[in-house]
């Protein structure tokens, strides 16, 4: 996703996540690292909000080879807990791959 953005494919991107820590501290400690990691969630997992994004749009030029880069990368990743890829008009090609590498993934 942050090579999309390197690309100017991608806008933005969303993270969600819990934190049990009370949000200053939590962000006292990613500051001081310089970099957010999916240890900072703990065992809360993280949702990755790809919706609207023009990056997937089946319609878009580049659109099949990241969706597959995407399959590609949900199959080997265990800290995405949900996915929301709603109004990215990915086609039915991609939800297909996309939804197998989460299935196989089984996060």
């Amino acid at each position: 996703v942050l090579k999309w953005q390197k690309e100017h494919a991608l806008a933005s991107f969303s993270l969600i996540g819990q934190i049990s820590d009370g949000l200053q501290e939590w962000g006292k400690g990613v500051h001081a690292r310089g970099r957010l990691s999916v240890d900072d969630f703990g065992a809360n997992g993280v949702e990755l909000d790809l919706s609207g994004t023009p990056a997937l749009d089946e319609a878009t030029s580049g659109s099949r080879r990241r969706c597959e880069q995407l399959a590609s990368a949900l199959r080997r990743d265990c800290s995405i807990t949900c996915l929301r890829i709603s109004g990215a008009h990915i086609g039915d090609t991609g939800c297909g791959w996309v939804a197998g590498a989460v299935m196989r993934n089984r996060t």
